[in-house]
């Protein structure tokens, strides 16, 4: 069950959250499967961070390759601010630097 809908996609569950926002796994309407970055609530009134983040979905949009999550999509002028990437399935960070080491 869908816990809301940003940018047309619908929001399933989160997969993590770090200083800047909340990744989610969500669908999009054609039902492909993305990881969708949502700006914190209120941290776009703080002078920079739009910017920084369109920095972001700029920079994403030069890296590609069979081993790069493709970007899918990005608003970052809404509120609130969000990009979407290809989903890919496997363990977080963590969980590979605690199964095998740093």
């Amino acid at each position: 069950m869908a816990l809301e809908t940003i940018g047309g996609y619908q929001v399933l569950r989160p997969l993590g959250s770090g200083g800047m926002g909340t990744v989610y796994f969500a669908v999009s309407p054609t039902a492909d499967r993305v990881a969708l970055k949502v700006i914190k609530p209120g941290l776009l009134d703080t002078p920079g961070t739009r910017e920084r983040f369109a920095a972001e979905v700029e920079s994403l949009k030069l890296v590609f390759g069979s081993r790069v999550a493709r970007l899918e999509d990005a608003d970052t002028t809404g509120d609130p601010a969000w990009l979407a990437v290809e989903y890919v399935p496997g363990t977080t960070l963590r969980q590979h630097v605690d199964a095998r080491g740093p």
